[in-house]
C-alpha cells in the first residue's frame, strides 16, 4: 500500500489480491414431483484484484501508531467457481461462474489498525476491516442479488513516499 501523509491525515492506496466466497447450507432438494430428497450445499470461491482508495487518520504515540481508515474499494474479478454437494445421492458438481458475475464491483471499506515504525519510511502493521458491497455481484438481475459483506484481518508493510 502506498501512503501519502499531511500531519495526521493520510491517503492509502495500492493493489491487493483477495479471495472471498460463501456457503449456502441446508437447502432442501426435491424431486420433480415435490418429494423431499435431502439437503444440499452450494459454495462459491471468488478471487479479486482490489484497488482501495482510503482516507486515514493516525495518532502517533511513543512507538505505536493507531489509525482509522475508510473509503471506496474497487474490485476486479479474476476468477469465480461454484461447487455443490448433496447428502442424499452423493451428487457433486463444480463449475466456473465468472461469466455470471460482474467483472468490476465497488465496496465501502472501513477499519482500525496499528503500525509499528521499522525505520523513518517503513512500518509494519496489523488492521481489521469491514467491507460493505455497494454493487450486486451478479451480472443478471433475474438471478437475484449478491453483495459483499466481508470482515478481514490484514498484516502489512507500508512505505512512506514523502
Amino acid at each position: 500500500m502506498a501512503y501519502l501523509r499531511a500531519d495526521n491525515w493520510g491517503f492509502q492506496t495500492g493493489i491487493r489480491y483477495a479471495r472471498s466466497g460463501g456457503k449456502t447450507e441446508n437447502m432442501v432438494g426435491t424431486s420433480e414431483t415435490g418429494q423431499v430428497n435431502g439437503k444440499f450445499w452450494i459454495e462459491q470461491e471468488l478471487s479479486y484484484l482490489e484497488v482501495p482508495l482510503l482516507l486515514s487518520y493516525r495518532v502517533k504515540l511513543e512507538k505505536l501508531v493507531p489509525y482509522a481508515f475508510g473509503g471506496p474499494n474497487i474490485r476486479f474479478l479474476l476468477d469465480a467457481d461454484e461447487r455443490m454437494d448433496a447428502d442424499y445421492d452423493g451428487q457433486q458438481w463444480s463449475q466456473n461462474i465468472k461469466d455470471k458475475m460482474k467483472s468490476v464491483q465497488m465496496d465501502l471499506e472501513g477499519g482500525l489498525g496499528v503500525m509499528y515504525p521499522l525505520n523513518s519510511r517503513v512500518n509494519a502493521g496489523i488492521s481489521a476491516a469491514y467491507l460493505y458491497g455497494l454493487s450486486n455481484q451478479l451480472e443478471n438481475k433475474d438471478d437475484g442479488e449478491q453483495k459483499t459483506r466481508d470482515v478481514r484481518l490484514m498484516c502489512s508493510l507500508s512505505y512512506r513516499l514523502n
